[in-house]
């Protein structure tokens, strides 16, 4: 694979578009409803075959819900390939009534014990300010009720005491929108610190080919501090500890510890 050859690596999104087909309702379906097993093990052997180092899951139809089986595939596969659950939330440590999705995975053993390596807390990114705020809600001990609450019905605190969000899987409140022009250079930073302190995959979203957008953003998103501190562990991945403050009741304090001492 070429981006191998360039010290990179790739991932294969397994997408909700083939929904309308699979389910008998396409225009490529006849009428007749797929063979979903049959789909998600041709995914897994191209995902062997091309080279691919990680795979995001949509929820838009039922095998893409059933992580279970994408992680039984890929580790029979014989590939190392990091599963990313895109659920929107709905499926994630400590929701009991995803047993059937998720093996009924607490996130509690030392290295998760979920069938995937980081999962999506809430929906879809939008650019602007309002969903940074949106998405941290979800991970907020106490949500922020100037934003939309995007806490998904059911869910734990997963960057609670003992943390949900460990070794082995991931929670992050979604790609981030950094650099895609809608948001001035603070509010980039807030949102690139933000997503570094809880320990959040830091997944860029903006075209890096864009001169403008690039030089917007260049130092933050290479900030090697900062990235030190999302790639830390010391046993929690960081979380909001005060809520409220300020002339304005808009001021949060997040910490995360690092250990030695230092937060």
């Amino acid at each position: 694979m070429r981006a191998h050859r360039l010290g990179l690596r790739s991932g294969w999104y397994f997408g909700n578009f083939q929904c309308r087909d699979a389910m008998g309702k396409g225009p490529f379906s006849n009428g007749s409803h797929w063979d979903l097993d049959r789909i998600a093990q041709g995914a897994v052997n191209a995902i062997r075959d091309l080279g691919f180092d990680s795979v995001k899951i949509d929820s838009g139809f039922p095998i893409g819900r059933n992580l279970t089986l994408w992680s039984r595939l890929l580790n029979e596969s014989g590939r190392h390939v990091m599963i990313e659950n895109c659920h929107q939330g709905g499926d994630a440590p400590g929701i009991a009534s995803d047993a059937r999705w998720v093996g009924n995975c607490s996130g509690l053993a030392p290295v998760s014990d979920c069938p995937f390596n980081f999962w999506r807390t809430t929906g879809d990114p939008e650019p602007g300010w309002g969903t940074i705020m949106r998405e941290l809600n979800s991970l907020r001990r106490v949500v922020n009720t100037a934003y939309p609450s995007a806490k998904y019905q059911g869910s734990p605190e997963y960057n609670g005491n003992p943390p949900r969000s460990r070794p082995g899987g991931w929670a992050y409140p979604g790609t981030m929108v950094v650099g895609d022009g809608s948001m001035t250079r603070d509010e980039n930073r807030v949102h690139f610190g933000g997503w570094c302190i809880v320990s959040s995959p830091l997944i860029l979203a903006y075209n890096l080919s864009d001169a403008t957008r690039r030089d917007l953003v260049w130092d933050i998103i290479t900030n090697k501090e900062a990235i030190q501190v999302n790639q830390a562990w010391a046993g929690h991945p960081g979380s909001q500890v005060l809520a409220g403050q300020g002339n304005n009741s808009q001021v949060e304090v997040w910490t995360k510890f690092l250990g030695d001492g230092r937060t």
